[in-house]
């Protein structure tokens, strides 16, 4: 009995067995020509220019409900990180692995958002063949069912200016903006956005829980930060006194 219930509890159904995101840091994006929403080709690789990162969407079009749920939230989590901006701090890409979804269906997306994106963000299709890779890269699996609809991971990917993986964000019912923010300045080291005293103090307090799959506060980071600044007031304190009887 108790090794039917470990059968049954460790069993995956063929539909979805083998759909995960298996992801590796530092893979490159290079040999990859998608399709934009304005009918040009392009190589994936040309959108990293070396300055700003590139957050990656991948979903299909004709999805009846996930991948347009995880747009949209993505979409209002990028809303709330209101110092961080798109085209100014970071680009977008979003790209259909279904091969068979065209340029009309890209531009119906680009147009719905292109209002907040301004044209930092691009709508792609592509053959089998490309997406295929770009989805390898990202590690990103996903498998097409008999009814003609996917099997895929709900995630986003977070690349650096150079066009490598940097991290991976998971939609677990929402997503946060917080992670992605995060991810962002991951990505970027930190050189994006207005602040970069706030960017390196959220770098240095947080750090992605693989297990838990989002970021953490890093309490020992986070006291032996507090107990810095409190021995770095105290002495101005008796600084300022020292100078004050002089």
């Amino acid at each position: 009995m108790l090794f039917l219930i470990s059968e049954l509890s460790t069993y995956v159904p063929p539909d979805i067995k083998g759909v995960e995101v298996e992801f590796q840091g530092g893979r490159k994006v290079e040999g990859v020509i998608l399709t934009d929403q304005s009918n040009r080709k392009f190589k994936v690789e040309d959108i990293f220019d070396g300055k700003l990162p590139v957050l990656v969407v991948p979903m299909y079009y004709d999805c009846p409900v996930v991948c347009s749920t995880v747009l949209l939230k993505t979409y209002e989590a990028l809303i709330k990180i209101k110092d961080l901006k798109p085209g100014r701090d970071y680009k977008v890409l979003v790209y259909s692995f279904n091969h068979n979804n065209t340029v009309e269906d890209a531009k119906k997306k680009y147009y719905k958002y292109n209002q907040f994106f301004k044209g930092s963000a691009m709508f792609a299709v592509g053959d089998s063949i490309n997406v295929l890779k770009l989805s390898n890269i990202l590690g990103y699996k996903y498998k097409k069912l008999k009814n003609g609809l996917y099997a895929h991971p709900v995630a986003i990917f977070a690349l650096t200016p150079d066009g490598k993986t940097s991290s991976v964000i998971y939609d677990l019912g929402r997503i946060n903006p917080m992670d992605v923010r995060l991810s962002l300045l991951k990505a970027s080291n930190g050189n994006i956005g207005e602040n970069k005293i706030i960017n390196q103090f959220l770098l240095y307090c947080f750090q992605y829980n693989s297990a838990n799959k989002r970021y953490e506060v890093v309490v020992w980071r986070l006291v032996k930060l507090i107990g810095v600044l409190s021995i770095m007031l105290v002495l101005g304190v008796y600084a300022y006194i020292f100078l004050r009887k002089r």
